[in-house]
């Protein structure tokens, strides 16, 4: 499962991988009920805009892709659901024979403490990754992104063709998180949710993934302050494309609501005008546009400029012209 485990697997090795994957598809769960929409205002434009960058990294850790690193704690439920990927292959490969339908549990050691419990449904006896195999992992304990990770988190593989051990293949798996909290030395957080994960690798360091969801909702205290999150009919992707021996570019795409406690659990809509490309040497993306959407059309709109910065800009009365702006650093909005 090499190309595989090299996409969504720890970024500092990426670079050593030989392919990539994902692609769209809509995740599965009911939608949340509508929230208000925020006003986009020259007091809250820069934390709107963002809470949408963070929103859309977080989706693919495309942050920690860039980087080599992740040091944020946010959405840490989501990207520890993400990192489980690349082990489901190896799961079932260890899997002894049993009768066909029967299910395996066993007890993995995390590599930062704790243990999780893996059950694993191999439908078919094969040992071998195939539609309707499916794993459910308790987290006990669990080290994993600078927390302590305990819950649930479901993967079902819903469509697959090509072999995961190529450069070819094409796979949809279904992630359902339930209750899982993080702790870390500043955070504390649960997250729960039903999300779609689609992997499309067409060649080395060619393809794209996908994370959908309906509804994904995450709430605790950061800083001894209160915090809750949600995305509504979130769609992130995030595309490698080779440029020469083992490096790549990466494009990220996003689109959907955002819900934040840090706008009085209002909401706006998060929109990508033109994907944000980072090319093979750079830590942070090089071009792309988005806007965020408030109430009566008020609108921010986010370009990244040259050397790590980024404009952004206010249209407070939706009429088209922007009439405020600044420049924040990338690492700043992620």
């Amino acid at each position: 499962m090499r190309n595989f485990a090299c996409f969504l697997g720890v970024a500092a090795a990426l670079s050593a991988c030989g392919g990539g994957g994902g692609g769209s598809s809509d995740g599965g769960g009911s939608s949340p009920p509508a929230s208000t929409p925020v006003a986009i205002s020259a007091a809250n434009y820069p934390v709107v805009a963002q809470e949408g960058l963070s929103a859309s990294m977080s989706a693919t850790d495309s942050a920690g892709l860039i980087t080599g690193a992740q040091v944020s704690t946010d959405m840490v439920a989501l990207r520890f659901a993400r990192a489980q990927l690349p082990k489901l292959s190896g799961w079932l490969a260890s899997a002894p024979k049993l009768v066909t339908g029967a299910t395996r549990t066993e007890t993995m050691m995390c590599d930062n403490g704790g243990n999780a419990t893996v059950t694993v449904n191999d439908v078919n006896n094969n040992n071998a990754a195939d539609v309707g195999d499916s794993f459910v992992m308790v987290a006990n304990g669990c080290g994993f992104g600078g927390a302590v990770m305990t819950g649930t988190v479901s993967f079902a593989i819903t469509a697959l063709t090509g072999n995961l051990d190529t450069d070819v293949y094409n796979a949809s798996i279904s992630i359902t998180l339930t209750n899982v909290s993080m702790a870390s030395a500043t955070t504390n957080s649960t997250a729960n949710a039903t999300m779609t994960a689609t992997v499309i690798s067409t060649a080395a360091n060619a393809g794209s993934f996908s994370l959908s969801t309906a509804n994904f909702t995450e709430s605790g205290t950061r800083a001894n302050v209160a915090f809750s999150r949600t995305l509504s009919n979130f769609n992130a992707t995030l595309t490698m494309t080779p440029t020469g021996g083992a490096s790549f570019s990466t494009s990220l795409a996003a689109n959907g609501t955002v819900t934040s406690s840090l706008l009085e659990n209002r909401s706006f809509t998060f929109t990508t005008v033109t994907p944000f490309v980072t090319v093979a040497t750079q830590t942070v993306p090089s071009s792309g546009q988005a806007t965020v959407t408030g109430a009566n059309g008020s609108k921010a709109r986010i370009t990244v400029q040259s050397a790590g910065s980024v404009l952004l800009e206010l249209d407070a009365d939706g009429n088209g012209t922007y009439e405020a702006s600044t420049v924040r650093t990338w690492s700043s909005l992620t």
